[in-house]
């Protein structure tokens, strides 16, 4: 299939270079950097890299070692691109992997974890798959930090139902869990797994504590911006993505109300140093 003509929203954000695929974009993922606590030396690993806009920031302002998997070849793609450019693949490993499977990564290998909506989208038996994993590659004492959308309470399982539906037909993914998981479902199932909750704050709140420590700039990051640009450029050239880009402009305004019955969360949970 030509590119950008792709059924999967994801996939035609991939050609376009897009950054920051989750509620409030930057300033969300400042939030998240914040909260890792990184430090020198740390390996750090995302789960769901997209256009790797993320590992670039992280890695341009801390010495950590990063590695990043992407189940999109697109994603992936633009993401190799992005970290060869801003010459972070010396200590950036990236990797695909399949969504729903186990994480073809050893044990304890990793001081930090992090997803950017990634774990919201997931049906019931694939978010208790990726949280064990994420449990299992976890080191002791190490953190994993989850910016997601979860489903307010109440809202019954027959919207829950319809709105995924719809959004599957539209984008090619759900708009939050399977199952009507509020924020005190997915605390209770972290638990089960094992997690030590740190905090599950609104997002918002998160945010409004203030941006991520490191450099504010380096040649790096506005080559890393200009990656983006340059992608998006290409995107208003293509009569296949413009096209792509009426049709899904189209079916967003059609779901704007979905946004009433989700909210943003971030988790921060640590792997206890008693941990089974």
């Amino acid at each position: 299939m030509p590119a950008g003509e792709h059924p999967h929203y994801l996939a035609y954000l991939a050609e376009l270079g897009m950054p920051d695929l989750h509620p409030l974009g930057r300033r969300a993922s400042n939030a998240l950097i914040r909260c890792l606590h990184l430090r020198p030396g740390d390996r750090v690993l995302e789960i769901g890299c997209g256009t790797g806009a993320t590992l670039a920031r992280i890695g341009l302002a801390h010495a950590v070692f990063l590695d990043g998997l992407e189940a999109l070849p697109g994603m992936l793609r633009m993401a190799q691109a992005r970290l060869r450019l801003t010459g972070l693949l010396g200590r950036a490993h990236l990797a695909q992997s399949q969504v729903g499977a186990p994480l073809p990564l050893p044990d304890e290998a990793y001081d930090r974890v992090y997803t950017e909506s990634v774990l919201g989208f997931q049906d019931a038996a694939g978010a208790r798959t990726l949280l064990a994993e994420v449990f299992r590659v976890l080191k002791q004492g190490g953190l994993y930090v989850a910016n997601e959308v979860v489903w307010r309470k109440p809202v019954s399982p027959e919207v829950v139902a319809a709105i995924n539906a719809a959004c599957l037909a539209d984008f090619g993914l759900r708009l939050a869990s399977e199952l009507p998981w509020s924020v005190d479902d997915w605390l209770g199932l972290m638990r089960e797994v094992g997690f030590r909750v740190i905090s599950g704050e609104r997002l918002e709140d998160q945010v409004a504590l203030g941006s991520a420590p490191g450099r504010s700039f380096s040649v790096g990051l506005l080559l890393s911006e200009a990656f983006t640009l340059t992608q998006r450029l290409k995107g208003t050239l293509s009569p296949a993505l413009r096209r792509q880009r009426a049709r899904y402009r189209r079916r967003l305004r059609e779901h704007r109300s979905d946004g009433l019955y989700i909210e943003a969360r971030l988790f921060v949970l640590e792997k206890g140093r008693n941990a089974r």
